[in-house]
């Protein structure tokens, strides 16, 4: 699992910069916070290159249905 972020904070959920020196994102960032956290032993050893997105992109909902979601939500609560 890979994430931006500051080592401090998420090195206490595992995640660290000791695999990620040969990795790359798309665009600006500091790549000291390019962050990993194996989540099966040994899993980026040996990676590199440009990460990517991979896999299915979820459906986006529409306004409409967010709203309408919003507006039974309330409806139920305000009982």
């Amino acid at each position: 699992m890979l994430l931006v972020g500051g080592a401090d904070y998420q090195g206490r959920f595992g995640f660290s910069a000791e695999k990620t020196g040969t990795l790359w994102l798309p665009g600006p960032y500091d790549r000291d916070r390019l962050l990993g956290c194996e989540l099966a032993a040994r899993a980026l050893d040996g990676a590199r290159g440009l990460v990517t997105v991979t896999g299915r992109i979820a459906p986006t909902p529409s306004l409409d249905a967010l709203i309408a979601h919003l507006d039974r939500h309330d409806a139920r609560h305000a009982a």
